[in-house]
């Protein structure tokens, strides 16, 4: 056949070997392996250093190809925006569940309400509380709700993977 060989690295060869092969050819895969990243590693350092000659030289010509523009940005919103976007993805990416994220704010009001007691804000914060509170009940009770209805029927009732789930159709 007529295809260009895959352009795969030593380490990828060995891993493929066979094993009858001796332990100094796996050696010497491995030690070829090294020598190719560090050539990669060089290559790349190497790229760098002519971009940041360049962009120091105001040669844009010297990029390549690159196009680069600098935007004026206010650095105060940039933060916000920032900061604001790791975290939102802290949060996604750890979110409590729901019963809990409840608890945690109405524990956090009031330790608020504990701690500022001379502010004149400590009836409103109560009723909040309360109002949180009966939020909080009503949420669980829907998402108690919504797991009994979830449990109840499986989605697909009959088949051989479903079928410890039949017992719940009687």
């Amino acid at each position: 056949m007529n295809r260009p060989k895959p352009n795969t690295t030593a380490i990828e060869e060995s891993a493929h070997a066979s094993p009858a092969e001796s332990w100094g050819e796996r050696e010497l895969a491995r030690e070829i392996a090294l020598l190719e990243a560090h050539v990669h590693e060089d290559r790349i350092s190497r790229l760098i250093d002519e971009a940041h000659v360049a962009v120091e030289a105001n040669n844009p010509e010297g990029l390549k190809g690159l196009h680069y523009e600098i935007l004026p940005v206010n650095i105060e919103e940039e933060l916000k925006q920032s900061y604001l976007d790791y975290a939102m993805s802290v949060i996604v990416g750890r979110a409590l569940p729901d019963g809990k994220a409840v608890n945690t704010l109405r524990d956090l009001s009031r330790r608020g309400i504990s701690l500022f007691t001379s502010f004149a804000h400590r009836l409103s914060a109560a009723i909040a509380i309360c109002r949180l509170q009966k939020a909080a009940l009503t949420f669980m009770s829907l998402s108690k709700a919504a797991e009994i209805a979830r449990n109840r029927i499986p989605l697909f009732a009959y088949g051989p993977e479903l079928s410890e789930f039949r017992h719940r159709l009687r």
